[in-house]
């Protein structure tokens, strides 16, 4: 199954490991350039490291990654 892996910023680790851990089963809305890319739900607390799972295609994996990432 296509998956998405994140790595964020260590500045932002402590913040967001705050948020996700008191919000289990809660959205999260990844955000690049004021558009929200994917709003994924949140099962644990996360720090430095997520992945994002579901049911893409190899087409919509690589069109949030372009989204987060353009080349």
């Amino acid at each position: 199954m296509p998956a998405i892996d994140l790595i964020f910023v260590p500045e932002a680790a402590d913040q967001l490991f705050a948020y996700t851990s008191q919000n289990p089963g809660g959205l999260i809305a990844i955000v690049f350039e004021d558009e929200v890319i994917v709003a994924p739900t949140v099962w644990q607390g996360l720090r430095e490291r997520a992945q994002i799972t579901g049911n893409f295609t190899d087409a919509e994996v690589q069109e949030i990654l372009s989204s987060i990432h353009p080349e």
